[in-house]
């Protein structure tokens, strides 16, 4: 199932024919060292794909650390964002007091209408 993912997307999105992927596949032994050399990383996930137990490991390993990283920031941007809420709430409530505390019939506080 992997593989043929892999494949399709090889084909649709980085214009590999079928022919190339054949070839590929054909010539993979030979040119192991080559492409060991060139990506170790990739080439250790195409052999983690045959040992089935080995592949899920990684995935699951892959995506953990992903889940992990994006709930930290997560975290992190929500701690940020309640503090910028407190801090206007804070801002907020001091103007309050302060024009609650100012005589609207004054005209040196620049009030011109008067609540009722």
């Amino acid at each position: 199932m992997c593989e043929r993912l892999i494949e399709t997307k090889l084909i649709t999105e980085y214009n590999h024919s079928p022919e190339d992927m054949e070839n590929f596949y054909s010539t993979f032994k030979e040119n192991f060292k080559a492409y060991e050399e060139k990506d170790p990383d990739t080439v250790d996930t195409l052999f983690s794909m045959l040992d089935i137990q080995k592949f899920v490991a990684n995935m699951v390993e892959c995506k953990k650390g992903v889940k992990d990283h994006s709930l930290d920031e997560q975290v992190k941007l929500q701690k940020e964002a309640i503090k910028q809420d407190l801090d206007r709430a804070e801002t907020s409530y001091e103007v309050y007091k302060v024009m609650l505390d100012e005589d609207n019939e004054d005209p040196k506080t620049g009030w011109t209408k008067k609540i009722e």
